[in-house]
C-alpha cells in the first residue's frame, strides 16, 4: 500500500514538472480578460507608474474609439523629486497623441482601483456618458474590469476591457522573473480580497 502510494506521489509530481508550463500559464492568464473594444464614450487609463497603458490610450484613441479618455492622476518620484502625474502634465512635460481638450484627468489621488471604478462612474454620470473601454496593464485587467463593472452596472454604464498587450508587465513566462512573480502573487491575493469585500 505505502508502495502505490509512493508511486503514485512520484507520478504526479513528474507529471507537475513536464507540464509546469501549461498549468503555470494558465495561472497568469487567469488574470488576463479582454473585449473587443467597439465606439465608446471614453477611455478610462488607470494609474500604475505604467507608461504602457497611456500608449495604448493613444493607440484606442486614434482609431477614433473614443473622444475622451479620463486619466487617472498618480504620485510619482524620480531622484528625490516628488510630484504627480497631472502636476507634469501641468507644466508641458507629459507628452500625450491626445489632445488636451479631449483629457480629462482625476485630479484626486485614488487610492484604489475600486476608487478609480467610482471616481471614473461619476466623471461619466456628470457628462452623460454611457460606455467606456478600460486600459491597464494585462495581469491587473481581470480584476480592474470586474471592479468597474460592479461600479458601473447597477447605473447603467458598460465598459469593455483593452490591456495595454504592449506592456512589459505581462504575464508570458512570469515565473521566470522575480517581479513577475510577486506581481501576479500581489494580484491573485487582491482579487480574492476584492470579491471577499464585495468590490467585484
Amino acid at each position: 500500500m505505502r508502495r502505490t502510494v509512493v508511486f503514485a506521489l512520484a507520478i504526479l509530481v513528474v507529471l507537475a514538472v513536464l507540464t509546469h508550463q501549461t498549468w503555470l500559464s494558465a495561472i497568469g492568464d487567469g488574470l488576463v480578460t479582454r473585449d473587443e473594444p467597439g465606439p465608446s464614450d471614453v477611455i478610462v487609463v488607470l494609474a500604475g507608474n505604467s507608461p504602457f497603458r497611456a500608449r495604448h490610450a493613444e493607440t484606442l484613441y486614434a482609431r477614433g474609439l473614443a473622444s475622451q479618455v479620463i486619466i487617472s492622476n498618480e504620485p510619482l518620484s524620480s531622484h528625490g523629486v516628488q510630484t504627480t502625474w497631472l502636476e507634469l502634465r501641468q507644466h508641458g512635460l507629459v507628452r500625450l497623441a491626445i489632445p488636451d481638450d479631449a483629457i480629462v484627468p482625476i485630479p484626486e489621488i485614488s487610492d484604489s482601483t475600486y476608487d478609480e471604478a467610482l471616481r471614473s462612474r461619476e466623471i461619466m454620470r456628470a457628462r452623460g456618458w454611457r460606455s467606456a473601454i478600460l486600459v491597464t496593464d494585462p495581469f491587473h485587467m481581470r480584476r480592474a474590469l470586474l471592479t468597474f463593472r460592479q461600479a458601473f452596472e447597477p447605473v447603467g454604464l458598460t465598459v469593455a476591457a483593452s490591456p495595454a498587450d504592449g506592456s512589459k508587465h505581462g504575464v508570458d513566462n512570469w515565473w521566470t522573473d522575480r517581479n513577475a512573480i510577486m506581481r501576479v502573487a500581489q494580484e491573485y491575493l487582491k482579487l480574492g480580497y476584492y470579491l471577499a469585500t464585495g468590490k467585484v
